[in-house]
This record gives structure tokens, C-alpha cells and sequence, in this order.
């Protein structure tokens, strides 16, 4: 075991609080999943389906596929007397489904780079409430273009409404504090200040005489955040809160 882990490597004391998971690497893997299955949706052709006798036509984002061929929107509207605004909501679905799929690999890199203080929460979540809408009047329109014909929500809309609802609960239960809690540290280059105390035990030591006042800890920011790391006295190392790691 390396010595700030949690473990004692000898003697049974140990070096440092244990280190937990980073909460922002598991943001950004569940941020690049959810973009994964937003970017599926996008162009597959199940978010719709409709038989005729023995055939199965397929809806999607970027045209109608069925009997061994694909057909763009353009097409679809007048050889299946689609109405019109479907057409055009599944190209404000694609873009805006697209800008979702950036948004998600962005926020998700930073995340896992530990980045998390240059997350730009509040576009993010924008991009990603313009998709959910956009998507969710393709899915409910596209099912009352034929009143003939019922075409009912398949893999494709679950997919892709489902990882845009997921991203943006993650952006705001998880990101957001994290950025905050990055972004309220004090940055490097700021006058000299007294560091925060760690809550961890001291240990508990009797002296006859009186103890001198400890000397003002420089700041030291973060390498991975670049929030402020707080001074452990007891460890005489820097412990950065928002990584979970020292310094």
C-alpha cells in the first residue's frame, strides 16, 4: 500500500484519511454513456413502427426505412401523407440530439480529466432541455400523423429521450455541486491565508506548557480542480476536498 492511503504500512498508524472514489469520475462515465445512447437514437430507425400486412416500416430522426429500402423525410411526408411539422421536428430532434451528444462528451471529459470547475453547467442543461422537448413532440406527433396506420414509440425513443432525461439529472444532482464546490475554493495566486483544518482526530497529547500558535499555511491549489487544498497538520500535507486525493 502507498503511504496517504488510508492503511498503515507499519507500526498500525496510519498515514491519512482514506482515499474515496472520485464522485466526479463517475459523472463523467454515466455522462458519456447517456451521450452513447443519445447518439444511437439518432440515427436508427426505431422510433416509430407501423405494419402493413407483412411489412414493418421503421421511423427515425433521419428518414422511414421499410421494405429493404430508406426513404428521407423529404420523401416520407408525401408517400405516406405524413403531416409536415413531424418532418421538420425530426430534423430539430437530430440537431438538437447531436448538440446533446457534444454537450454529454464534454461535460464527461472534463469530469474525468477532473476539469470539473470549466463545465459550463448552465449551457449544458439548456442543450439538453431544447433535445428532450424536440424528441418528446417528434415521438407523440409521429404517433398521430396516420389515423389509419398506428405507429407506436419503439427502441430509438426510449433510448434517446431516456439518456437526455439521464444526462440532465446527472448535470444537476451531480456536475452542479461539483462545480460549485470547484469554483468556491480559492484559486491559485491569492495573499496568504490561514487553510482550513481537516475533520480528523489530532491526537490527544497532554503538554505542561502552552502550545505556540501555528504559523499561517500557504494556499496551494489543486493541479487536477484547481481549487483550494486545505493543509493537514496532522499529515503536514495538502488535501484537495473536491478530488479526494492529496495534493
Amino acid at each position: 500500500m502507498q503511504p496517504g492511503q488510508g492503511y498503515p504500512p507499519q507500526g498500525g498508524m496510519p498515514m491519512g484519511p482514506p482515499v474515496a472514489q472520485n464522485p466526479a469520475q463517475t459523472a463523467g462515465i454515466l455522462m458519456l454513456v447517456f451521450g452513447g445512447l443519445i447518439l444511437i437514437s439518432l440515427f436508427t430507425k426505431g422510433w416509430g413502427t407501423a405494419s402493413e400486412g407483412r411489412e414493418t416500416i421503421g421511423f427515425g430522426l433521419t428518414g422511414v426505412s421499410g421494405g429493404g429500402q430508406t426513404i428521407g423525410w423529404d420523401v416520407a411526408t408525401k408517400a405516406l401523407d405524413i403531416p409536415g411539422i413531424v418532418s421538420t421536428f425530426a430534423t430539430l430532434s437530430l440537431l438538437t440530439g447531436l448538440a446533446a451528444v457534444a454537450a454529454c462528451g464534454a461535460a464527461g471529459g472534463l469530469a474525468l480529466s477532473r476539469n470539473t470547475a470549466k463545465i459550463p453547467v448552465v449551457p449544458i442543461q439548456i442543450v439538453l432541455s431544447i433535445a428532450s422537448g424536440c424528441m418528446m413532440f417528434f415521438a407523440i406527433r409521429l404517433s398521430m400523423s396516420d389515423d389509419d396506420v398506428q405507429i407506436g414509440p419503439s427502441y430509438s425513443a426510449f433510448l434517446g429521450i431516456g439518456g437526455v432525461i439521464g444526462a440532465a439529472v446527472i448535470v444537476q444532482q451531480m456536475l452542479k455541486k461539483l462545480v460549485a464546490q470547484a469554483k468556491g475554493m480559492m484559486p491559485a495566486g491569492l495573499p496568504m491565508a490561514y487553510a482550513q483544518p481537516m475533520p480528523y482526530a489530532q491526537p490527544m497529547m497532554q503538554q505542561p506548557m502552552m502550545q505556540q500558535p501555528m504559523a499561517a499555511a500557504p494556499i496551494v491549489a489543486c493541479p487536477r480542480c484547481q481549487g483550494q487544498a486545505a493543509f493537514v497538520a496532522q499529515y503536514n500535507r495538502y488535501f484537495c476536498n473536491a478530488c479526494q486525493q492529496y495534493v
